[in-house]
């Protein structure tokens, strides 16, 4: 016998509805599923694999948060007052906030 996958990838579908964060996580769920399926014949490599994943959240993670109504709600004031800020105003908040935020917040 001959195996045979089928991949159905259209934009209707569930998986392709889903966010990235949740299909990341079903992943790491599945990777166990899969590990204990194959009796852990490839337990390396779903390992290295999981380990992809979880970085790959890990990176996301700051990315989501500073999406976050909150953040937007930040920048909108900051660019409406930023002409108007004593620049050791700025300077204490770039001392407080990490440089890739700040530049994110300014719009650089």
């Amino acid at each position: 016998t001959e195996t045979m996958s089928i991949y159905r990838l259209h934009s209707s579908g569930v998986w392709s509805s889903k966010k990235e964060d949740e299909i990341n996580h079903e992943l790491l769920e599945c990777i166990e599923i899969y590990d204990k399926f194959t009796d852990n014949i490839f337990h390396e490599e779903f390992m290295e694999h999981k380990q992809r994943i979880s970085a790959r959240i890990l990176v996301n993670g700051p990315n989501k948060a500073l999406k976050s109504p909150k953040i937007k709600r930040i920048k909108k004031i900051v660019k409406e007052i930023k002409e108007f800020m004593p620049p050791i105003i700025a300077w204490v908040f770039k001392l407080l906030i990490p440089p890739k935020i700040w530049s994110k917040i300014i719009g650089k």
